[in-house]
């Protein structure tokens, strides 16, 4: 019981990080902010994207993004994913997680998204390009130790204007 109340204020943590930003940012950056949640075999996966031009813009707001590291170029976005076990609640911090980020009808790079802490928190994440004019889909691949099955989250972000 009390795993699951974790399991459930976490969940509602990330989505009111997620429903502030959108309230922070102008009307213009609002779309700019996106994000998702997933349940797949047993694992609930959350998706946060966030523009890499909207980080540079608040600094203050993302610490953990140093601005010298912020890669350059149009339609830059910080995918973020952050996993739970579903029975548990318990947050999972020993995954390899790889993605690959590109429009519904192309393929493209397959990168890893490398752990880092947020507020205290571990968050997978990487850059990559995203088109507002594309269809996107985001395709994970999640392992851990242990266990057999690769978990494989799949999340589609409809176009959306600039």
């Amino acid at each position: 019981m009390r795993k699951a109340l974790v399991r459930a204020l976490f969940g509602a943590l990330f989505g009111v990080l997620f429903a502030c930003a959108l309230v922070v940012f102008s009307s213009a950056t609002s779309a700019e902010h996106r994000g998702r949640t997933l349940t797949v075999n047993g694992l609930e996966v959350y998706l946060g994207v966030v523009s890499v031009a909207v980080l540079r813009q608040h600094p203050d707001r993302y610490p953990r993004h140093e601005q010298a590291k912020l890669p350059s170029g149009r339609d830059m976005y910080h995918v973020m994913l952050v996993l739970f076990d579903k029975i548990s609640g318990a947050r999972i911090t020993d995954a390899v997680v790889e993605a690959r980020v590109a429009p519904l009808a192309l393929g493209g790079p397959t990168r890893p998204l490398d752990p880092i802490l947020v507020a205290g928190a571990l968050t997978y994440c990487n850059y990559f390009r995203i088109s507002p004019s594309d269809t996107t889909v985001i395709q994970a691949e999640i392992r851990r130790p242990g266990v057999a099955r690769v978990v494989r989250a799949r999340f589609v972000l409809e176009p959306y204007p600039e």
